[in-house]
């Protein structure tokens, strides 16, 4: 009997880790074209005050935050779901990148609602004072600090929850892919601090365009496979 309960909720567990991780590689690859639409409808400028912006600003610009704020559920889940899968000898690790990833997603989570439910509709009614350093316009605002600072904690929690993939080839590669992500958005802090536009840019192209939604893909394969094998007991 137990032993049914254990494999059911195996089952349930994979079923969700296959899902978010989906939705994870589907949401960051509708982030990144969102973000390369904006990049081309709004021309970029020096930063000239928040007046000027108020009268410049493009409603596209906060898709992309928009976007992220509906990545949050499914980073949190996919992690959630890997500390479940992962074995008790290597527990430490997932759990640590389980937290890391939960402060990440609560730090990304209050920056991008200020953009969406905020900023924009105070832009809309002219009502912006105090609003400067929330805009992603502003180089030098706090928004910006605090958006490197969320990616760089999320970094480490894929550094950490590396090292609670063992096993076989796909495992492995999923490993490898999280420690290079992790230590590449760790590197923002440091873009930030010394404003090292190209790193950011490297970063945004290696890691958010193609490492991220191509290691929850592969997280989405362990859990489809993981499934597999849940479920052929329970039906012999």
């Amino acid at each position: 009997m137990r032993t049914t309960s254990l494999s059911r909720t195996s089952l349930y567990n994979a079923r969700v880790g296959f899902w978010s991780a989906i939705a994870l590689a589907v949401l960051l690859t509708a982030l990144n074209i969102a973000f390369a639409i904006m990049a081309f409808q709004v021309p970029t400028s020096e930063w000239q005050g928040m007046e000027v912006y108020a009268r410049t600003y493009r409603v596209v610009a906060f898709v992309p935050q928009a976007i992220g704020l509906l990545t949050i559920p499914a980073w949190v889940l996919m992690l959630s779901s890997i500390h479940q899968y992962t074995g008790e000898r290597r527990k430490v690790w997932s759990l640590a990148g389980l937290l890391f990833g939960i402060t990440a997603a609560g730090l990304l989570g209050a920056l991008y609602f200020v953009q969406v439910a905020v900023l924009l509709p105070a832009l809309r009614h002219g009502n912006w004072q105090g609003l400067e350093q929330f805009a992603f316009a502003n180089p030098h605002s706090v928004a910006w600090g605090l958006d490197h600072f969320a990616w760089a904690l999320l970094g480490v929690a894929l550094l950490l929850m590396a090292w609670a993939f063992e096993g076989d080839r796909l495992k492995r590669w999923i490993r490898w892919l999280f420690v290079l992500n992790g230590l590449g958005n760790i590197a923002l802090i440091f873009a930030f601090a010394l404003e090292l536009e190209v790193l950011t840019l490297g970063v945004a192209f290696l890691s958010w365009v193609i490492g991220l939604p191509v290691a929850a893909v592969l997280v989405a394969l362990m859990f489809r496979s993981s499934h597999s094998v849940s479920k052929s007991p329970t039906q012999g």
